[in-house]
């Protein structure tokens, strides 16, 4: 799937499983997960790669002050 979030822009509460990704707009990206409140961020940086998953709930958020974009790929069950 295509993800793109605008400066600001947040997900609603989701969970992954297994996932791989492809960042094309690079930014500052944050999530918090829900069952802690503990928040990580990750710099995406465009052209990098990244895997990751199964996640527990959590929303994001992009924090930076550029569009960001990746494709994300999740592996089916």
């Amino acid at each position: 799937m295509l993800i793109t979030l605008s400066p600001g822009e947040k997900l609603i509460t989701h969970t992954h499983p297994v996932n791989i990704g492809y960042v094309l707009k690079g930014g500052l990206y944050k999530w918090t997960y829900e069952n802690n409140g503990k928040t990580e961020s990750a710099l995406l940086k465009t052209g990098e790669e990244f895997h990751g998953g199964p996640e527990t709930p959590h929303h994001s958020w992009n924090a930076g002050k550029t569009t960001i974009q990746f494709i994300l790929v999740e592996k089916q069950e």
